[in-house]
């Protein structure tokens, strides 16, 4: 919603599916591999096969739960903080905000308006 309220009416499309490529890019791809090594970091016994190391035989429960949940909180404290950052631009008006240009374009903003153009208007 900030990107639409903050971004220039023309650049809106652009700016929207940047965005989407940005998220995607740094929050849905590395996740799974970040949380993996979170998870690793807790096993107490990794299995062998032939000298190579294979998957985890035993985790640490404790660190486990206290490193995934302080992951979890640590990255939640940290999107709060950012919302918490832009609502603050926006209110003190550092980010100027750009007002629904198709609203005011497609929408009459009175009756008379619709019968300048030509419409007719039939009231029941």
């Amino acid at each position: 919603m900030t990107i639409i309220k903050t971004v220039h009416p023309r650049d809106k499309s652009m700016a929207v599916g940047i965005s989407s490529f940005i998220y995607s890019c740094v929050g849905f791809l590395p996740s799974p591999i970040v949380y993996g090594m979170v998870i690793d970091t807790t096993c107490t016994l990794w299995e062998t096969t032939c000298g190579e190391v294979g998957a985890c035989a035993l985790y640490d429960l404790p660190k486990l739960r206290y490193r995934v949940k302080g992951m979890d909180t640590g990255l939640q404290l940290l999107s709060s903080a950012a919302f918490f950052a832009a609502f603050l631009l926006l209110k003190y008006g550092v980010v100027k905000e750009y007002p629904d240009s198709d609203t005011s374009q497609t929408q009459p903003k009175a009756a008379g308006e619709t019968e300048e153009r030509g419409v007719q208007v039939t009231k029941f």
